[in-house]
């Protein structure tokens, strides 16, 4: 996981199979959380334990721990100060919205939940059956296992299917106004993306991709090999993303 803000990069860690001997006291630690200045100097260990996933807002780590078996959420300064736990339950910190961390049960209930930033104060939002939530101005966005992995969208008490097929990831552009999603164990598997003004669905890319990423305006995603990256663009197609490697 790779977040960023002004001045920091934030990443996980997990180097099981590093090689022994590299002269680097981080050899020490296979996983972990990472803070490094954008300019690729200053590493700095924020936590040294086993993670999952990691979402950095308004100076804090919101991370998935793992401690003998056990995964709950927690929380740490990007000071690496004020390590402590949010959630006692197996969940992610799936989006961001006025404020609030939002999340789904998986424990005792699949509904949607969130919390407060800030002062960590809890609060159910919505019963029901969400996986994957992303919430934003246009209402809640959430995949629902109870309806064949559809797309839905609710907003005011009103839910609207926008993919009527199983889909096993998703994500949405920073203007809010294309979803893009892969369809997978059907006929049709591929990467789409749905204009939510025409409401029209067309197809990028047959076939099965993961890891969809949004940034200056591309969809970014991962062939199934996990080594071929490719960016999209309305209005401009498809590409492989093969960026130069800086060096000094």
């Amino acid at each position: 996981y790779i977040n960023a803000d002004e001045n920091y990069i934030f990443y996980s860690r997990m180097n099981n199979l590093k090689e022994q001997g590299a002269e680097s006291i981080f050899t020490f630690y296979a996983n972990g959380i990472f803070r490094l200045k954008k300019d690729g100097k200053s590493l700095t260990m924020l936590h040294n334990k086993p993670v999952g996933s990691v979402l950095v807002y308004n100076n804090t780590v919101f991370y998935q721990n793992y401690i003998e078996g056990k995964v709950s959420l927690k929380r740490i300064g990007i000071d690496g100060e004020n390590d402590r736990e949010v959630v006692n339950d197996e969940v992610i910190a799936c989006s961001v919205y006025n404020g609030r961390i939002y999340y789904t049960g998986f424990k005792n209930d699949h509904n949607l939940h969130s919390f407060d930033a800030s002062s960590g104060a809890g609060r159910t939002e919505l019963e029901g059956n969400y996986y994957n939530p992303v919430v934003s101005a246009e209402g809640v966005y959430y995949i629902d296992p109870a309806e064949k992995y559809h797309l839905r969208l609710e907003y005011q008490g009103e839910t609207k299917t926008l993919v009527n097929r199983k889909i096993s990831a998703y994500n949405i552009s920073e203007d809010g106004r294309y979803v893009y999603y892969q369809v997978d164990g059907t006929d049709e598997d591929g990467l789409y993306v749905y204009d939510t003004l025409s409401e029209v669905s067309g197809l990028i890319i047959e076939g099965s991709y993961k890891w969809i990423n949004i940034a200056g305006g591309y969809c970014f995603f991962y062939g199934s090999d996990e080594n071929t990256v490719y960016a999209y663009r309305p209005g401009y197609g498809l590409n492989r993303f093969m960026p130069p490697v800086k060096t000094e």
